[in-house]
């Protein structure tokens, strides 16, 4: 399993697409509990680059964590 897939299945979500309508605080709930190094890099970058919408590439699991811990959704004017 994935990281985007454990994140679907934390959150209690049928789809995957779900995650990106679902209240922020529900994965990051999700993200808080889990230990960096459970998932190799390129899940957490992947988690960012969907999660988020950002192209931004992170050289450790950490950081990659910190990063969704501390995204704030910018509001669509």
């Amino acid at each position: 399993m994935d990281l985007l897939d454990y994140l679907q299945f934390g959150c209690n979500l049928t789809y995957l697409s779900d995650l990106t309508y679902t209240n922020i605080s529900t994965w990051k709930f999700v993200i808080s509990a889990i230990v960096p190094d459970e998932f190799p890099l390129k899940d957490w970058n992947e988690a960012v680059h969907y999660l988020c919408r950002e192209k931004v590439e992170f050289d450790s699991a950490t950081r990659a964590k910190e990063y969704l811990l501390n995204y704030k959704q910018q509001k669509s004017t």
